[in-house]
């Protein structure tokens, strides 16, 4: 029976997981040319970089963001790993579910759109 549980384990810890993140014209430009990274010279985090767990979430990230710099926005959803997600720092922020991804795992995130 453990033989069977480890197996189950192994294998949600393999399958993609979904997260998605809000971000301006001027970051998603970014992640065109450079791929998701933490962007270097104090415009947010410098080791870490955060997502929502749902895309309602990330919406609504995203407007929060407007109302204090008045950007337009786009949600993208990436694919995760099963390891990195289950490893990763999974919060509350602004009463919204929220993951921070290690800088050092952002080449392992598959962006879908």
């Amino acid at each position: 029976m453990s033989i069977l549980r480890n197996l189950k384990v192994w294998r949600r810890s393999n399958l993609n997981e979904n997260i998605y993140r809000a971000v301006s014209d001027a970051e998603l430009n970014d992640i065109a040319n450079f791929g998701l990274r933490c962007k270097p010279g104090g415009y947010g985090y410098e080791t870490v970089k955060l997502f929502a767990l749902e895309h309602n979430d990330a919406d609504s990230f995203g407007k929060l963001n407007q109302n204090y710099d008045n950007l337009p926005f786009s949600v993208i959803k990436i694919a995760i790993p099963g390891k990195v997600f289950s490893e990763a720092f999974q919060f509350e922020a602004d009463g919204m579910q929220a993951i921070s991804i290690e800088e050092k795992c952002l080449n392992l995130l598959t962006i879908i759109y």
